[in-house]
């Protein structure tokens, strides 16, 4: 994961943990807009509790669909969770600012300030970005101009457009704040994911060649053991022998010794790269591969291409003489004769050998 998938990842976190929590202040508001139309207004403000009445159920009717959409598809609103947070919250500041603006036409202007304060900085704290906040604040910054504006004059409008400044300031310095913490967050949490992964890396791989070592090779074994015995998948053992390597040591030293590793692991990774297939060193000059969903041509095919690679390739340092392996085959396709796989692949090992290297057998 990059940094900016994390930042997106932990903000639709947030967004997502502070839903219910959000949800719980505003259906709040709407049952105090309910409770003051119904009970403690008087026909002065006749207009506006009709119209605040009705954008109040508004609200809970959205809230209610939208709890029983999440309930029926839990991952409706995971998928492209941007673009639906966008248009839920642009609804919601839609039906915000219904009330905000009959309150005004109805010369009760205080009550819908301390009203937009309260439901965008609910917004702020549920972690917000700044482009939500946006569309959360356009439909209720509008009604309050135009309402303004219509009831008030002017003058007033530039008034209420200075404290709408002030209120997006404060609001841009708390999301500057939240993104800091977001940001130091994530980088640490990188940093550990970063050495963490280092660690299970170099725990798994052979220092010199670069392929898995015996504990690698152990974990790979295992996923190709779960695959055969759930989804029925064979899958096949190679193991490669260096020929001669011992003399090729005693002949040139083991600066060569380890040149020759290296020059066979990486001939091997080229030839299974377009296989599911891994390669470990399993011991001093011996690897051991594994194919994932394996069958008896594809298995000869990747044996003859790793010969003839090797065959092709030769070490300056070990003179005339041509690198060439000998290799044991074994195939699983039967959950029964796993713990063996290996001690066939060995067999047809030795039995390559005894037809004198150089060449491979597959086991029956």
């Amino acid at each position: 994961m990059n940094y900016d998938d994390a930042i997106g990842e932990e903000r639709r976190k947030m967004i997502s943990l502070s839903g219910a929590w959000f949800i719980v202040v505003t259906l709040t508001l709407s049952a105090f807009v309910l409770f003051y139309a119904y009970f403690l207004d008087d026909n002065k403000y006749i207009t506006a509790n009709i119209y605040s009445k009705n954008f109040a159920f508004i609200y809970v009717l959205f809230i209610s669909t939208l709890w029983v959409v999440r309930t029926l598809n839990p991952s409706y609103l995971d998928k492209n969770w941007m673009r639906n947070a966008s248009i839920l919250i642009f609804i919601n500041g839609m039906i915000w600012g219904g009330v905000v603006f009959c309150y005004i036409m109805e010369n009760r202007l205080l009550g819908p300030v301390f009203l937009c304060l309260i439901v965008l900085f609910c917004g702020v704290v549920s972690g917000y970005t700044l482009k939500l906040i946006t569309v959360y604040c356009l439909p209720i910054f509008s009604s309050l101009l135009l309402a303004t504006f219509l009831k008030n004059g002017l003058l007033q409008t530039v008034y209420m457009s200075i404290i709408l400044s002030g209120v997006w300031f404060i609001i841009k310095t708390s999301d500057s704040l939240i993104k800091k913490r977001i940001n130091k967050e994530i980088a640490t949490s990188l940093i550990l994911e970063k050495k963490a992964y280092n660690a299970h890396h170099y725990a798994q791989t052979d220092y010199l060649t670069g392929v898995f070592n015996r504990r690698g090779f152990e974990n790979e074994f295992k996923k190709a053991v779960s695959n055969c015995l759930i989804q029925q998948k064979p899958f096949a053992i190679i193991l490669v022998d260096i020929d001669f390597f011992k003399k090729i040591n005693d002949t040139f030293g083991h600066i060569a010794g380890d040149d020759c590793l290296i020059t066979v692991a990486d001939k091997i990774k080229s030839c299974i790269k377009f296989y599911a297939s891994s390669v470990s060193r399993y011991g001093g000059d011996e690897f051991i591969i594994i194919i994932n969903d394996a069958t008896s041509a594809k298995v000869e095919m990747i044996c003859h291409d790793i010969k003839k690679s090797i065959n092709e390739s030769s070490l300056k340092l070990i003179g005339e003489r041509c690198i060439s392996v000998t290799q044991g085959a074994a195939i699983c396709n039967n959950i029964k004769n796993v713990n063996d796989i290996i001690n066939y692949a060995d067999k047809a090992l030795y039995e390559a050998k005894e037809n004198g290297r150089n060449c491979y057998r597959i086991a029956e």
